[in-house]
């Protein structure tokens, strides 16, 4: 059974269920409803912490954006609670470096040079003294995000 509001649907993933799968299952609820007052209902009931700050913090943003999209009477209040809120990034330690001290990789071409982007072949890098920092680092290894 799919769940009817954005609560079942954490509830749900905290069972085990994959995340995609039960807020895509919610979302066609949502869409589904004919009338603000019902699509509110469906994100009004602050749903249980997953376990997973990013995941919480996107369900929070979830609600705050369907409600802001769709014009409702109101934007639930445990959207802006604090455990909703994400811890602050991580960053790796050779990242303490100034910014104005990167400079781009030489490995790329004039564009990618030029932006201070790219480190070439398709790899988006900045050459810091002592470090380099990656992109691939910091994407989420789902493989529907590969780079």
């Amino acid at each position: 059974m799919r769940p009817d509001t954005l609560s079942e649907a954490a509830e749900r993933i905290v069972k085990g269920e994959p995340a995609w799968k039960a807020i895509g299952e919610f979302l066609d609820a949502f869409y589904g409803s004919a009338s603000p007052e019902e699509r509110l209902a469906k994100i009004r009931d602050e749903p249980p912490l997953t376990g997973d700050d990013k995941l919480d913090a996107v369900i929070g943003a979830a609600a705050e954006y369907l409600a802001k999209l769709y014009r409702l009477p109101e934007v639930p209040g445990w959207v802006a609670g604090p455990k909703i809120s994400p811890r602050p990034p991580r960053v790796p330690a050779c990242a303490n470096t100034s910014p104005s001290r990167a400079r781009p990789s030489s490995a790329g071409g004039t564009s990618s040079r030029r932006s201070g982007l790219c480190g070439g072949r398709g790899q988006n890098r900045l050459s810091v003294p002592s470090c380099r920092i990656d992109a691939r680092n910091f994407v989420s290894r789902n493989p529907s995000n590969a780079l």
